[in-house]
């Protein structure tokens, strides 16, 4: 009977658990190399040792057309690649065109925009609507603070519904 009572406790603590996890981790990784829009290609990040490819669902390239503020059910994703470095290790090879050559996949960061989504973040860390995540080469979710390592680098971008990539992801949608 007592076995019982601490098995039926300790599940109800792990469901209870596993419920603020999905709540915390609302964004998840989607199949963006299919049926999403490939708009941004080797863009060389604020860390020379890294490069970004960035994909945009449909729903986000169709409402940027009119460059209004990005609908609900709005998914941008970015690989972030680790760039191959010259032999000194000091700059990014380039290929014949002048772009950085990747090396290795880091991580696949997302952001989603949905209704009611970023009071998770600190008022001061809010981006909106938008939360993120991020991926590792393999799928599995990243632990880490997005408040501080995400949203507060897009929440300065409120006038572009904060997209780093804004611009580019406007020419894609023309």
């Amino acid at each position: 009977m007592q076995r019982d009572m601490v098995w039926s406790s300790l599940l109800a603590l792990l469901l209870a658990t596993d419920a603020v996890r999905a709540d915390a981790n609302r964004v998840t990784l989607p199949d963006y190399r299919s049926g999403f829009a490939h708009y941004v290609e080797n863009l060389e990040r604020a860390d020379p040792e890294q490069i970004s490819e960035i994909w945009a669902n449909r729903t986000a390239l169709e409402s940027a057309a009119g460059g209004a503020p990005l609908a609900y059910g709005s998914v941008l994703v970015m690989e972030v690649w680790k760039a191959k470095m010259t032999e000194g290790g000091e700059e990014p090879e380039r290929d014949a065109a002048g772009r950085p050559v990747k090396d290795r996949l880091l991580f696949v960061a997302v952001m989603e925009k949905q209704p009611g989504w970023g009071g998770i973040y600190p008022e001061e860390e809010r981006s909106g609507e938008w939360e993120f995540a991020a991926y590792t080469p393999d799928g599995e979710f990243k632990e880490m603070d997005y408040g501080a390592k995400c949203s507060y680098c897009h929440a300065p971008l409120g006038e572009q519904d904060y997209v780093q990539s804004w611009e580019a992801l406007l020419a894609a949608a023309e």
